[in-house]
């Protein structure tokens, strides 16, 4: 079943906008150091290893740049379909602001990578299929939600207060 999907996703695929994250968040009373331990630290909380993760590590000029894991289960009429994604994550920090591209969004099921866009291309291709548009649905909603999250966890480990205890 999920080679089938596999195989229609692939074969639908459009020239589709690429899906992004990306703001830029201002902070005011935080200097650029701060913000990049802070940055450094998220990284740290937020991923099993951040040895790992993270790709570039660059104090000096603010940048950290890091490839994520995530798993999604949702269902396929009603068996349980459980997927792995993959993405990247940008975080570049100046004096007082910080911006964040969450990008690169991809599926991956039996080895097979395929671009969050992909998905959307499918639904689009396969609109008069309901069930078939319900169940991509629910697979980018589910990575949606997931990157909403890791936004929200960014945020808040960035504005937070340094502990001078």
């Amino acid at each position: 079943m999920k080679k089938i999907i596999i195989c229609l996703i692939m074969l639908c695929s459009l020239a589709v906008q690429a899906k992004e994250f990306t703001e830029v968040v201002e902070i005011s009373g935080k200097n650029k150091s701060q913000l990049y331990s802070s940055a450094r630290e998220w990284f740290a909380e937020t991923f099993k290893s951040a040895e790992d993760v993270l790709q570039m590590d660059d104090s000096i000029a603010g940048k950290l740049i890091g490839k994520g894991m995530g798993d999604i289960t949702v269902k396929s009429g009603m068996v349980p379909v459980s997927f792995n994604y993959d993405f990247t994550v940008k975080v570049f920090i100046k004096e007082g602001k910080y911006k964040y591209i969450i990008q690169d969004i991809a599926v991956i099921s039996e080895g097979i990578r395929t671009n969050y866009e992909d998905y959307e291309a499918a639904k689009e291709k396969f609109k008069n299929k309901k069930k078939r548009v319900a169940f991509f649905d629910e697979i980018l909603n589910s990575i949606d939600s997931d990157m909403t999250q890791i936004v929200v966890s960014l945020k808040t480990k960035m504005k937070g207060i340094e502990d001078d205890w």
